[in-house]
This record gives structure tokens, sequence and C-alpha cells, in this order.
């Protein structure tokens, strides 16, 4: 998925950077979808941006954000 999209020749090194941690973040993004699996009370929600840092480095989520049911099962 990471692969296919538009800009994923800057993860591989293009205008001289060097390459990022591609398998971090895919890593990451399986990760988070098991989360929502999990955790039921969970509506929404939202990470953005992802950094992805050089390879071997990891990447780093700069903010998120939640919806949560109340305890009702209504948005909150």
């Amino acid at each position: 998925m990471v692969r296919g999209i538009r800009s994923a020749p800057i993860f591989y090194g293009a205008r001289g950077e060097p390459p990022k941690d591609v398998d971090s973040a895919a890593s990451a993004i399986y990760k988070v979808g098991r989360l929502m699996d999990c955790l039921t009370d969970v509506l929404e929600m939202d990470l953005n941006p992802l950094m992805v840092l050089d390879a071997g480095k990891g990447c780093v989520v700069l903010d998120a954000r939640m919806t949560l049911k109340d305890e009702g099962g209504e948005e909150s």
C-alpha cells in the first residue's frame, strides 16, 4: 500500500535524501488497524501527519485525535 502512493519515491531516497523507514510506516498502519479492531469505544481516529524517519529510525505521529462513544453508545 505504501509503495502505491504517488509520493512513494521520496521514501526510497529521491532528491538526494536518505531512504526512509518504510517498513516502520507499514507496521504502524497495520498496528493502528489492529488497535481499532480491539477498541470498540473509538468511533474514529485521525493520525496526521505520520512522519517517516530515516531508515532504521522508525516513524512518529505528530498529531492525533479520537472520537469516543459516550456511556450510551453515542458520539461524545
